[in-house]
């Protein structure tokens, strides 16, 4: 901290996205709306997320000086779900999240920017005391487990907050939390005398300082409370203000007092998506506006943790109880129909928020007390059992899972006691789960994040159903038949439920079934969490006549006969018509399945018909492709789409001179290429793409075909045409920014950059210059982020630059140039 001044800023982001895995494959579906990427993680992942761990920070000509880490400057909370996925699907951005707060801790006089969060996003003044404390017990373990130390501060969700909610929070060890100004109602000196109460109620508060709210009557127990500027935090969420670097530094020096004779912070916080994904190249605005205020000096950088410690509060504070900083009447958009919305829809209402918020209060406390009832006897105490079953969730493994059952056991359990007392435990997991705040957010009970909570809700019904004699699924139903929907299509969230939720529900035999039917399209397209959730085995395939036959079995480990098994056979037919029965069966009835298939398989008279199956399998499943989920559709179309596209321009792709002579001879009479004809060059043009950047070997990749063909596209110079647009048969640039070409460049370039530290630097540095060259010149755009990313630590490591010699540097630099490192702006 800056001793030389009185003016500090901390600038905090908000990252979070709810849980979005399907609770019956552990997976987060393709979501459509996230479009051209799979989900909303992955994209809010390349938007914001991957880009605050190096963000570029721009010269005054341009080119990028360096790539900035910002989260090693600002204070950040990251949701623990999100970080859940994070680290398993980019585990290197998770590791530069970790890595920031190490760093920012060192900078920061012991305190890292990392603050904690409730664990997944509920609204803690509507969450009973026992979800309370689980929220905050969970959110602080999950913190302490991957930042390597305790956490000072905690996010609470929508900064929803009540005096119950803090004296949880201080009970835990949390120091502090951050609240809108709108959250504060009176304050008063905290010395021995203690002034009257005044009245900063409608945002009055001075946000400059941190104050303390007592929690105990002999004030023993307290919690520190920033409250952030509201207008700057407002201006960057909701007015652009990320727009220009220059103008939202000045808002910030104008948010000081005109004299600071004291220390003085000025915070920010927002949705750390305002930084990137709300706003594109917002996390640039934010490296610019810290590097320029490091240099200036007048104001010193810090974070809450190290403010706190240097200026400890001098005013105590009264919140207003029930209140969140998204809603202006407290709580009630996560209970009532109060008004607040995203979209304006003329004559829609939130009147299902009620009906649903009721109906899963109803729901819980069932599932309470059945969790309650059903391990008496087997825990020692059933609520601090649930509060440590973060260890699990964090370490799922064997090994922990036995250590939690030697802390919790009230006795020495039997593995069916076990494997119940972990049932129940991923019924709370759920519980838990199916009040994250985004399901009453939005505007209506069809959108996404409603039928997110209501899918947990069904996973937890089913987990207690057998345990349950009221009929948890029909009560539940009760609640939702009166949310009525603001869409027509679905009238009520019962509709929503059968329509939406529902199908969304995977069993072990449905699981098997879409293995198999994707299986027997192509044995080697694969999706892996689907096979490592199926684990199957006996696998069988073969042809019989023209169809295709596939057969696999599984395991069910919900099954509590071990006698059971799961059977799926699935057919192809040579126009591609797909049909699978998938059921249960006994191992009695397992031996004529098997030999069927094999007097199938072995080119026997024995028809191939499904339904003979039927009478040695129980709760089996007639599936085509319509009832697959969507992750096993988009990978059939996959590979219906290239085998289409093999068969309709095979012939053309196998002798290319033919097309080029064809083409040049329509150019050169002014003749208008037909659509069809047009359709045969992208299918060619782009099979020489992804053949030429599959390229591997020790010479430089070769353009020349590619170069060839898209010359082709240009006539004859011919003095009566006027127009330069009619010089070309077709923009050649129309073929070249598709998908398939974008991937395999993106994967050409980062796999060279990965073995340029190996003996063949020139080469791979030529293959790199000739390829960013190409696509500069004819328009391809390709994400580069990665590429530029491990470029620049190249740039960075002087050991490897000191290897070169004078030929290899100038290619270096040469790339560089065209990456925006030294003048320009190409790919930044």
């Amino acid at each position: 901290m800056n001793k030389k001044t009185n003016r500090f800023l901390c600038i905090h982001g908000h990252f979070y996205q709810p849980p979005r895995e399907n609770p019956w494959t552990e997976t987060i579906h393709i979501q459509k709306s996230a479009y051209p990427y799979h989900d909303w993680n992955e994209r809010i992942t390349r938007e914001c997320y991957g880009p605050n761990t190096r963000s570029r920070l721009h010269g005054e000509n341009g080119f990028i000086k360096k790539l900035v880490n910002n989260y090693e400057h600002i204070s950040f909370n990251f949701g623990p779900t999100l970080l859940s996925w994070l680290e398993k699907e980019n585990p290197w951005i998770y590791s530069q999240i970790i890595e920031a707060d190490k760093k920012s801790c060192k900078t920061f006089s012991g305190h890292g920017n990392a603050i904690a969060q409730v664990y997944n996003h509920i609204i803690m003044p509507l969450a009973s005391e026992k979800d309370k404390i689980t929220q905050v017990k969970w959110g602080l373990a999950d913190f302490s487990q991957r930042f390597g130390r305790e956490a000072e501060g905690m996010w609470l969700a929508e900064t929803a907050v009540n005096s119950d909610t803090l004296r949880v929070m201080a009970s835990e060890g949390v120091r502090f939390t951050i609240l809108s100004p709108f959250q504060a109602h009176m304050i008063r000196n905290l010395n021995p005398d203690k002034s009257e109460w005044l009245d900063v109620s409608g945002g009055r508060v001075d946000c400059t300082r941190p104050y303390r709210c007592f929690l105990s009557e002999d004030s023993s127990l307290y919690i520190d409370i920033f409250f952030y500027n509201g207008p700057l935090s407002k201006a960057i969420a909701y007015e652009k203000l990320l727009g220009s670097g220059e103008i939202f530094l000045r808002k910030i020096m104008e948010a000081y007092p005109s004299e600071t004779n004291t220390p003085a912070l000025v915070s920010m916080a927002t949705d750390g998506e305002s930084y990137g994904h709300h706003f594109k190249f917002g996390e640039m605005a934010l490296t610019w506006v810290l590097d320029t205020i490091k240099h200036q000096g007048d104001i010193s950088i810090t974070n809450y943790g190290e403010f706190l410690e240097k200026c400890p509060p001098e005013k105590e504070v009264m919140i207003i109880e029930n209140s969140a900083w998204s809603c202006a009447h407290g709580v009630e958009r996560w209970r009532s129909n109060c008004g607040c919305s995203v979209s304006q829809h003329p004559g829609w209402t939130q009147s299902w928020r009620s009906p649903l918020r009721d109906g899963l209060d109803w729901l819980s406390m069932r599932l309470s007390t059945i969790f309650e009832r059903e391990t008496k006897g087997l825990l020692k105490d059933t609520w601090k059992a649930r509060n440590d079953y973060i260890s699990v969730l964090l370490t799922p493994e064997e090994k922990e899972k036995n250590r939690f059952i030697r802390r919790h056991s009230a006795k020495s359990l039997t593995k069916e006691e076990k494997d119940l007392v972990f049932r129940l435990l991923e019924s709370q997991k759920f519980s838990l789960y199916m009040f994250t705040s985004c399901g009453w957010f939005f505007d209506d009970i069809s959108g996404i994040e409603a039928i997110q909570v209501l899918m947990y809700a069904k996973k937890a019904i089913e987990l207690c159903e057998p345990f349950s004699q009221e009929g948890l699924e029909k009560g539940l139903m009760d609640y939702l038949n009166g949310a009525i929907s603001n869409d027509q299509r679905y009238g009520n969230g019962l509709e929503v439920y059968n329509k939406k939720v529902l199908p969304l529900k995977h069993n072990m035999i449905s699981l098997c079934a879409n293995y198999s039917l994707l299986c027997v399209m192509d044995q080697a397209h694969r999706l892996e969490w689907l096979k490592n959730i199926v684990n199957p085995h006996n696998e069988k395939m073969g042809m019989t006549g023209e169809n295709r036959l596939f057969y696999t079995e599984t395991d069910d480990p919900e099954e509590l006969d071990p006698g059971l098994m799961i059977c799926s056979i699935s057919i192809k037919t040579p126009e591609h018509e797909l049909k699978c029965i998938s059921g249960k069966t006994s191992r009695d009835n397992q031996k004529p399945i098997e030999e069927m298939i094999d007097r199938i398989l072995s080119g026997k008279k024995e028809a191939l018909n499904l339904d003979k199956f039927s009478k040695y399998l129980s709760d089996s499943k007639t599936l085509t492709f319509n009832d697959m989920m969507p992750d096993v559709k988009s990978g059939i179309t996959d590979i219906l789409s290239g085998e289409l596209e093999n068969r309709l321009f095979g012939s053309v792709c196998e002798r290319p001179q033919e097309m080029y002579n064809y083409i040049r001879y329509l150019a050169s009479q002014d003749k208008n290429i037909p659509d069809y004809l047009v359709n045969a060059i992208q299918s060619m043009t782009n099979d020489l793409f992804i053949k030429l950047f599959k390229y591997s070997g020790n010479t430089p990749i070769n353009f020349n075909e590619i170069e060839y063909l898209l010359s082709l596209f240009e006539r004859e110079p011919d003095e009566e045409i006027s127009n330069p647009v009619n010089s070309i048969v077709f923009d050649p640039v129309t073929l070249l920014q598709q998908q398939r070409i974008s991937k395999s460049i993106e994967y050409f370039l980062t796999e060279q950059i990965l073995l340029i530290r190996g003996n063949n630097i020139n080469l791979c540095l030529i293959n790199i210059l000739k390829t960013l060259e190409f696509i500069q010149k004819y328009n391809i755009h390709s994400d580069l982020w990665e590429f530029q990313n491990l470029f620049y630590d190249l740039g960075t490591d002087m050991d490897f630059m000191n290897k070169m010699d004078h030929d290899t540097l100038s290619l270096f630099r040469q790339v560089e140039r065209l990456l925006g490192f030294t003048g320009g702006n190409q790919y930044a």
